[in-house]
């Protein structure tokens, strides 16, 4: 599956408190807020998952397959290639 998400204007913020985060996703995300904040148009997202067809079988929602799972992590992957590469442009 091919996934391709345009973000237009967006705004993020990270709490300086939560238990929902650990100290390290804690340090891990707040460069992908960053980056989210200093777009001013659209921010595009496109990544690809890949799922065996055997994995969804029994399977009612996206949680029980593990797709909800895998889209999120392929996600936060194509958000860190998009920053090292916006990084790499602006130096």
């Amino acid at each position: 599956m091919d996934l391709h998400v345009h973000l237009n204007d967006v705004r993020a913020a990270v709490p300086l408190f939560t238990r929902d985060l650990s100290y390290v996703n804690n340090a891990l995300i707040r460069p992908i807020v960053a980056y989210i904040n200093s777009k001013k148009a659209f921010i595009p997202i496109n990544c690809r998952v890949v799922k065996r067809a055997s994995e969804f079988d029994g399977s009612w929602t996206i949680f029980d397959s593990g797709l909800m799972d895998d889209l999120s992590r392929e996600t936060y992957e194509a958000f860190a290639r998009d920053i090292v590469d916006y990084d790499a442009r602006t130096r």
